[in-house]
């Protein structure tokens, strides 16, 4: 996967609610691709992500996790009201 790959799934992580879950033979090695490509990417919204291997499976899990989770739509529309 090259550093494009991890950058849109950081994006992917970010447009979600809570954040995405990526499946990983290496989860130490992409761990370790997706901070160099945070880093490279100079993107401050990225720094909202937590990037940990799962709690379930450590193995072949990795998280990317909102640090504030984003309102759900029905949440956004009670609180204008």
């Amino acid at each position: 996967m090259d550093s494009e790959s991890f950058i849109e799934l950081m994006y992917r992580a970010l447009d979600s609610q809570l954040g995405i879950v990526v499946q990983t033979s290496d989860v130490e090695r992409a761990r370790a691709k997706f901070y160099s490509a945070r880093r490279e990417s100079l993107n401050p919204a990225f720094d909202d992500l937590v990037i940990c291997p799962s709690r379930t499976l450590p193995d072949t899990h990795l998280w990317l996790v909102r640090k504030s989770p984003r309102p759900s739509n029905g949440a956004a529309s009670n609180a204008s009201a």
